[in-house]
């Protein structure tokens, strides 16, 4: 021949490369899902929001107990096919997921969606792909989407028909379609087990997140995929008092200080999760700083050095600085 096609050419190398591409698997790059370590947070650890963690709470335990073949009630009960936990940035969408992951009993797996978009022809496809096989030869577990937008936007903000995020997104609809389904023996009486009823079950449940359904092709949110939505706003007065509460736990406050108050402050309204959160940590920063200059002032004066770390005790001066600066 004029070309010796096999010059230079390991061919068994190629030929595993073309079985591993038939079998699903892409090209050598970091995996698009990992199973998190393990964490110690429960949902009791998530504050506020008791109704929504209520809700949240029947959906997994319905999901949970199907699976388990449980009782005729629970199998009598329609399984959540997705679950969309929505809000706007900072409210703790990513924190709830951690949670949740520490109050069930089956593998929580995260699907990081911006490592599915690849440079090849097909293998952004084919990554999603790989995440879905990979959560249901894992099943029964929990396959999380943490920001979903990313994938799953409206087509008329793709380029184009054939353009990745529009693939991406006929893809995953393919697979939301259908993934875990199975079906399992009616719990009925024997009559009707004998007409071969039975009822369907999921063995992967998809756990979405996104600041908005707005974000997201109104595919998604049609029944049979990302059908129950849950939603995390701005909190109530309440629960910022229930998340400072949270947020300060461990710390010592001074005499007089009522947190409830402080949650119902006008300078905190709108104030969301995380923004709670650094208000605590920046208060304890502050009395950390005004208690060194104090023990510092004294050690000048006296000409002892105390060699202690100074003595931690949060006053209400450092939390209204701290609530002064937040948003600045």
């Amino acid at each position: 021949p004029l070309v010796d096609l096999s010059a230079g050419w390991d061919l068994s190398r190629l030929y595993a490369l073309g079985h591993k591409l038939q079998q699903g698997e892409s090209r050598g790059e970091p995996t698009a899902a990992e199973v998190p370590g393990p964490t110690r947070r429960t949902l009791d650890d998530f504050a506020g929001y008791a109704e929504l963690k209520a809700h949240l709470r029947m959906l997994l335990d319905v999901f949970m107990e199907a699976n388990r073949g449980g009782d005729l009630l629970i199998n009598k009960l329609p399984i959540a096919s997705g679950i969309l936990l929505y809000g706007p940035s900072g409210v703790g969408k990513s924190f709830l997921i951690e949670c949740l992951r520490g109050s069930v009993a089956v593998p929580v797996i995260e699907a990081r969606c911006e490592t599915l978009f690849s440079k090849y022809l097909g293998d952004s496809e084919l990554r999603l792909r790989q995440v879905f096989a990979r959560a249901r030869n894992s099943a029964p577990c929990i396959l999380v989407f943490d920001n979903i937008d990313a994938i799953g936007a409206p087509r008329s903000l793709s380029a184009s028909e054939n353009s990745v995020q529009t693939r991406l997104l006929s893809t995953l609809l393919n697979e939301l379609d259908g993934v875990g389904d199975r079906q399992r023996p009616s719990m009925g009486t024997p009559a009707e087990e004998t007409l071969g009823e039975t009822s369907p079950t999921r063995e992967v449940l998809v756990v979405a997140t996104v600041r908005s359904p707005e974000l997201l092709d109104a595919a998604l949110l049609r029944p049979g995929r990302l059908g129950a939505r849950l939603q995390l706003d701005v909190p109530t007065s309440e629960e910022r008092e229930e998340i400072l509460r949270s947020a300060f736990a461990g710390m010592k406050l001074g005499s007089g200080i009522d947190l409830s108050d402080v949650g119902t402050h006008p300078a905190l309204d709108g104030a969301v999760g995380a923004e709670l959160a650094a208000l605590a940590k920046d208060a304890a920063m502050r009395s950390l700083r005004r208690q060194a200059r104090a023990d510092a002032d004294e050690s000048n004066l006296t000409g002892a050095s105390h060699g202690a770390p100074p003595h931690l005790e949060i006053g209400i001066d450092d939390i209204r600085a701290a609530m002064n600066s937040l948003g600045s």
